[in-house]
């Protein structure tokens, strides 16, 4: 049973809640309905892989094959049955606690009485199949002294098809889902050439093309309410993601264990998805869309650090059993957006095209900065670990208008791990505890509050939004708490849209190796 949200009213000294049914002219599953949903999901996967080592003259190589095949088939079934009641009902809903309803449901007065009432499109159902196989080569040459070259390619099938493909809701019925995959096959190369001019440093760059296929249900028509996004969400059809990989970095091993590092990468994204926000009905909540932008670029640098603390005193022999680390990534991305526009031409046949963004704007789900600095002890019998994690800004939720963008607040988490072996290694206990500082998730929106007009815009219609507002004194795209107006008592900044707390754990785990 699927409870909407209630109206509340005061009498006395207590709140009485009050559930309201739909009615028979309310199109869709109405504010109260119960549910049934049934997913399935058969796979099949196979791979099979092989090896060769041989050598030419002095320089040894290793030659690798193998082919893998994967087919999905889904199905998911839905029943809706919306909770109504006629036109010229005198049932006292507001009287009646809900668990009572089933008591006026005889259908002995249909026009009196509270049903079930159902619908084609709340009774519907989703099947569709998907087949992803190929076959790669890799050779491994290990050539010149400290030179090693691995490289190779991939060719890739995948196909998806939807065979029933129902809507769930009533505005949906006449929506298309577009997937538009250029071709079946493609060739996916990979390139990564190490060189060692010193016992201890290594310096390494690659290429490698990688493919991220999307899955069953991000075609399917059905329409639900994800309670982690607090929205309905919806498809409009995503597309695979073809994504070209280059990075290079130079690692210096100064003792057994230790690690001084340095990278910079760069990302090619061929048709990204994304979770856009979108209002096109002006109700003021919208609801959340997975489609795919036009493409998107990524790149930052990577620093990492690992290094025991044996150096700092000899006379203290446990310090060469502690390590201290560290990671610090810097990245920066951006993104051509578009959205999909319908319109009927002259003959009165349905067309397609997108509109695309002007002005490009970070990716989804990316945090321009993250680091993490941890201290473990790894002694023979005795091993701690204690970590602190943070990543910044996020982006949760896209969309056109900074109204429409939720994005997720910096956040810091600080886990540690306690172990112990006994049985001279045999017995093993760990303590794990994450989260110990209850660090929470925190949403905000750029509140409409915090951006004006720009002058001469007044009156102007289709306007992207960099060209219609801009930021006021004090605001930016990071939150800000704002202050009170007091020319109209209204708060001015960022509005605060959820926090959600995951709390503390902890687990304790024992494994013994005979």
């Amino acid at each position: 049973m699927r409870y909407p949200p209630r109206r509340a009213r005061e009498i006395g000294n207590r709140v009485l809640y009050i559930y309201q049914p739909g009615t028979v002219s309310d199109p869709g599953s109405g504010p109260l309905h119960r549910d049934e949903y049934i997913y399935k999901e058969n796979n099949f996967d196979g791979v099979i892989s092989a090896a060769y080592d041989f050598r030419l003259g002095k320089t040894r190589h290793v030659f690798k094959t193998g082919v893998n095949y994967l087919k999905k088939h889904a199905f998911y079934d839905w029943e809706v049955l919306p909770i109504v009641k006629g036109t010229n009902s005198t049932v006292p809903v507001e009287l009646i606690p809900i668990q009572d309803w089933g008591n006026y449901m005889s259908m002995e007065n249909a026009g009196n009485s509270l049903f079930y009432f159902k619908q084609d499109y709340t009774s519907n159902k989703f099947e569709a199949k998907s087949i992803n196989k190929g076959g790669f080569v890799m050779l491994d040459h290990k050539l010149l002294p400290g030179l090693r070259v691995v490289w190779g390619g991939r060719a890739e099938y995948f196909k998806l098809d939807t065979i029933t493909n129902s809507a769930s809701l009533l505005r949906d019925k006449n929506s298309k889902i577009f997937f538009e995959e250029k071709k079946d096959w493609y060739f996916l190369p990979s390139a990564n050439i190490t060189y060692s001019p010193l016992k201890d440093l290594n310096l390494r760059a690659s290429y490698a093309k990688s493919a991220v296929r999307p899955g069953l249900m991000e075609n399917s028509r059905f329409s639900r309410y994800n309670p982690n996004y607090g929205s309905v969400v919806r498809s409009n059809g995503v597309s695979s993601t073809l994504i070209d990989n280059y990075d290079a970095k130079i690692e210096l091993f100064p003792g057994a264990g230790e690690l001084l590092s340095a990278a910079y990468f760069y990302k090619y994204f061929d048709k990204p998805a994304e979770y856009y926000r979108i209002d096109n009905e002006n109700n003021g909540r919208g609801y959340i869309t997975i489609s795919n932008s036009d493409w998107a670029k990524v790149s930052g640098w990577e620093f990492e650090l690992r290094k025991s603390l044996g150096f700092v005193y000899d006379g203290l022999a446990f310090l060469k059993n502690v390590y201290i680390s560290g990671n610090f990534t810097l990245q920066k991305s951006k993104v051509r957006a578009r959205e999909v526009q319908y319109e009927k031409t002259a003959a009165g046949i349905d067309t397609m095209y997108y509109k695309y963004m002007k002005y490009p704007r970070a990716l989804y789900g990316q945090v321009p900065v993250l680091y993490n600095a941890g201290v473990q002890y790894a002694g023979k019998k005795l091993g701690l670990n204690i970590s602190l994690n943070h990543s910044g800004y996020k982006t949760f939720i896209t969309g056109i208008e900074p109204s429409y963008v939720e994005y997720e607040r910096p956040r810091t988490q600080m886990d540690a791990q306690i172990s112990y072996r006994f049985l001279q290694g045999k017995l093993e206990t760990k303590l794990n505890m994450s989260n110990l500082l209850d660090a929470p998730f925190r949403y905000f929106i750029n509140d409409p509050t915090t951006y004006e007009l720009k002058p001469g815009n007044e009156g102007k219609l289709d306007l992207e939004w960099s060209d219609k507002y801009k930021y006021k004194f004090g605001f930016s795209e990071k939150f800000e708490e704002g202050y009170m107006d007091q020319a109209t008592n209204r708060l001015v900044g960022d509005r605060q849209t959820s926090t959600r707390y995951t709390g503390r754990t902890f687990s304790l785990s024992i494994s013994y190796n005979f």
